[in-house]
């Protein structure tokens, strides 16, 4: 098991980290990019996990259905018991884990919030200016505002299926409660025996606790699987990806003697309106040119788009009358 954690965590790792170095820059000014990433590293864990709760999930089938097989041979309505008694509870169980997973979705973007405040808080990087405009105080009360509606929403969730599994226990009672009252019936008419009757409720209290194992196996099992879902989706997901083109087989760049925007736009990804609009400008080798602007104005992005770091939405960038998205970006730093 131990050999087997480590494997399969190094390699999704190693996928993990590829699949982020592969993305273009803008990737990483979206927040749902940062969603997926959390709920990705917390995910790796849990592929380990799901391994050996499922070896754990077959081995209390097979208990189970030995039971099952058992307990029909002692009466037709012992079998009956032990389904009615366990599904509820694994449809239960699998409810639980599936809100769960969806609580977790829910809640990634606070709890990276939560993340942010705390490193805040307790990093040395930030203490002078804590200390400077006195925003310890604050920063705490955020903290604790956020953390305390973080765990009332998951106690809500809890209560709700403690409830659920509470209902389900109760019908699992009932049902063996029936098939012992079928079972005695059976042995007033002569079809089972005193002894077949005494084993029968043997059987009907260890399957009992095995169902209850069975289901909490098949329980952990699925959320263990749901967290590894969004593992998968991340890996999968459509971010823009960074391409590496080979070196053109035309002449060198050479040096620059013009970069010209033609009609540029850029919009980040999930954005609404776009941070630059239709850009035409021409800068040539030897002039000096200011950006000034407020915050936000698009400053950062125009130099990005300069360096090749994001490419445009629309529109294109020209570095001596060459498309600068067929220059390899090796040669576009080096005379840039």
């Amino acid at each position: 098991r131990a050999r087997l954690s480590y494997s399969a965590s190094f390699r999704l790792r190693d996928q993990l980290l590829t699949r982020v170095g592969r993305l273009r820059l803008e990737a990483h000014e979206h927040p749902q990019f940062h969603d997926g990433l959390e709920r990705a590293r917390r995910a790796i864990p849990h592929m380990a996990q799901a391994v050996d709760q499922m070896s754990g999930a077959v081995e209390q089938f097979i208990t189970f259905a030995a039971y099952l097989a058992y307990g029909g041979s002692v009466h037709w309505s012992l079998p009956v018991a032990f389904l009615i008694g366990a599904l509820p509870s694994v449809v239960q169980r699998l409810l639980a884990g599936a809100h769960y997973t969806e609580l977790v979705r829910e809640q990634t973007p606070a709890h990276r919030r939560l993340a942010y405040l705390a490193k805040v808080l307790s990093d040395p990087g930030y203490r002078h200016e804590l200390w400077l405009f006195r925003l310890g105080p604050w920063l705490r009360d955020q903290w604790h505002r956020l953390s305390v509606r973080l765990r009332r929403e998951r106690l809500r969730r809890i209560r709700r299926h403690q409830a659920l599994f509470f209902a389900a226990n109760f019908g699992a009672v009932a049902a063996t409660l029936w098939s012992l009252w079928q079972a005695v019936q059976g042995v007033q008419a002569g079809l089972v025996t005193l002894g077949g009757l005494v084993a029968g409720a043997e059987v009907l209290y260890r399957s009992g606790s095995q169902s209850q194992r069975l289901v909490m196996a098949l329980g952990n099992l699925q959320r263990h699987l749901l967290e590894v879902g969004f593992l998968h989706g991340f890996l999968h997901a459509d971010w823009p990806v960074r391409e590496d083109r080979p070196a053109a087989a035309e002449a060198g760049l050479g040096p620059v003697r013009e970069i010209r925007f033609e009609d540029v736009s850029f919009t980040y990804p999930g954005a609404d309106r776009p941070a630059l609009r239709g850009l035409t400008f021409t800068l040539r080798a030897g002039e000096r040119v200011a950006l000034v602007g407020p915050n936000g104005a698009g400053k950062s992005t125009l130099a990005a788009l300069l360096l090749g770091l994001y490419e445009p939405t629309e529109g294109r960038i020209l570095i001596n009358g060459r498309d600068a998205r067929a220059i390899p970006a090796p040669e576009r730093w080096r005379h840039c």
